[in-house]
């Protein structure tokens, strides 16, 4: 009973509802995983909404999309960067795409782990 209880490997936002009265500890690994497939998280937090598909910045249809990733994210990406933009990068295979969807994916998660705490 006194022992820390841990979960290992990505775990996702729906997931971790399920496993938080469970766990002490987690890690992040999720987000690296996303961002290393080139997947932006999507949660809008405006109406509380979790959803389960995550925006894949390689496909075509985000070519000519001069959205944010998330239209309620604060992050850097979402602020000063398009769909557009970020597929762009992904394309020509230039390191910021990774950079800048970690920014976003990061600041996602982070929001979503504040936002379990107020629960």
């Amino acid at each position: 009973k006194d022992l820390l209880r841990i979960i290992r490997g990505p775990v996702s936002p729906s997931e971790l509802i399920e496993y938080l009265p469970h766990i002490d500890v987690f890690d992040t690994s999720y987000v690296d995983d996303l961002t290393s497939k080139g997947y932006a998280l999507q949660i809008d937090f405006i109406n509380n909404i979790l959803s389960n598909e995550n925006l894949n910045m390689w496909e075509d249809r985000y070519f000519d999309d001069f959205g944010p990733l998330c239209g309620s994210c604060d992050c850097l990406c979402c602020m000063k960067y398009t769909r557009a933009y970020v597929h762009h990068l992904f394309k020509s295979h230039e390191m910021l795409a990774g950079v800048l969807l970690m920014m976003h994916n990061l600041r996602q998660y982070y929001k979503w782990i504040e936002y379990l705490k107020s629960l």
